[in-house]
């Protein structure tokens, strides 16, 4: 019978010319017995296609979309394998059009090497309206890292508040990658719950996972976990730390500066910046006073490093809160911002600090007194010169 049918395939395809060949009574009598003919004339339509001019591939590639079925599926999914480009053109629009075939059947192909798993992507975005999500799911967890993205991006535009009791407790998961998907598209729901979720992800021991979750956290609306942001300016990952400012400025909480002094206190340039990078944005005059006045009873050296960042970092209102602490009796940081110049610049003089700080003589000595008494810099030597006692800083 095969072999049969694919002789009077042959001959039924060969008469085959043009679009108008199918608008006629005779061409409609030929497509309904390729049609009973099946998986052979659907192999000779495409071999035909491979090598046809432009008309005749459209009209056979019309054929080839009426051909199509779950009993022709294995013959379709066989040419796609073997087909040339024309040809497997054919049949992905033959594929993408049809409603005669259970497409959550082509997720079984993506397993298959020898597919080109390009073109069944295709279908399947083609296809989309069709498909079973969790089916599509399951299969974006076994797919490569290419086709995974593929298909989870599908299940993104397919997944609905339904889903999410489900693709919440998938967090759970050891595939980072599938988390980062997941995330990408619980961000599309903002509801307490999905925020919940995301933030248990921020202490997630995969930097890429904290990124993620920032990233999803920062496209929802709502209120945050403030302070828990806030700590994310001392994770290891300097990317971690520049999602988490964006994230913080965006959020514009009240009790920001707050949660500010601990990363203002680390011994971490990287975090010091991100914080000052925070108040840059989101910072007063008034509030940044505050906050330094919050670090007026740690050890010297913090607090130098605190003021030190916001002097070299700051803004314009950053730069004028810490400048108003001298104006406004702040004596403790004024000293601070000498000792983080001596420790910076590896240099101490009265007339140097002086100089710096742009104040008086007789203060900049009893500056420079106070240093050496605390052990910040040495006794001047013969020649008046001090050594620089504390790290360098920079």
């Amino acid at each position: 019978m095969s072999l049969l049918g694919g002789f009077v395939a042959d001959r039924l395809v060969a008469g085959i010319r043009g679009p108008a060949d199918l608008e006629s009574a005779a061409g409609k009598k030929t497509v309904a017995r390729l049609r009973k003919i099946g998986g052979p004339a659907l192999v000779k339509v495409v071999t035909e296609i491979e090598g046809a001019d432009k008309e005749r591939a459209l009209a056979l590639s019309r054929v080839l979309g009426t051909l199509v079925s779950m009993r022709t599926l294995p013959e379709a999914a066989a040419a796609m394998r073997q087909s040339n480009a024309r040809g497997l053109q054919g049949l992905v629009w033959a594929l993408s059009n049809s409603k005669a075939y259970n497409t959550n059947k082509l997720l079984d192909y993506l397993a298959d090497d020898s597919m080109p798993r390009a073109a069944v992507l295709e279908i399947l975005e083609a296809q989309k309206d069709r498909l079973e999500v969790r089916a599509l799911l399951t299969r974006a967890y076994q797919a490569e890292s290419t086709e995974k993205a593929a298909l989870f991006r599908l299940v993104g535009e397919m997944a609905t508040e339904d889903m999410l009791p489900e693709l919440m407790s998938r967090l759970t998961g050891k595939d980072v990658a599938a988390k980062v998907h997941i995330m990408d598209i619980l961000a599309r729901f903002d509801r307490p719950e999905v925020r919940h979720a995301l933030g248990n992800e921020l202490s997630s021991e995969h930097k890429l996972v904290r990124q993620s979750a920032l990233a999803a956290l920062g496209r929802l609306g709502g209120a945050l976990d403030i302070e828990q942001l806030c700590k994310l300016l001392l994770d290891p990952d300097i990317n971690v730390q520049n999602r988490a400012v964006d994230v913080i400025i965006k959020q514009r909480h009240p009790d920001t500066l707050k949660y500010l002094v601990e990363v203002l206190k680390s011994d971490s340039d990287f975090a010091r910046r991100a914080a000052v990078e925070v108040l840059n944005e989101i910072g007063d005059q008034e509030s940044i006073k505050d906050l330094l006045s919050a670090l007026g009873d740690d050890d010297w050296w913090v607090r130098a490093r605190a003021t030190d960042a916001l002097a070299r970092i700051g803004g314009p209102r950053v730069i004028d809160a810490v400048l108003g602490l001298g104006d406004s009796g702040g004596e403790d940081a004024l000293y601070d911002q000498a000792v983080a110049i001596v420790a910076k610049d590896r240099k101490c003089s009265t007339s140097y600090i002086q100089r710096k700080l742009g104040i008086g003589y007789n203060k900049a000595a009893r500056l420079v007194e106070q240093m050496e008494s605390e052990g910040v810099v040495s006794p001047a030597n013969h020649v008046g010169k001090r050594e620089i006692m504390v790290p360098e800083s920079h």
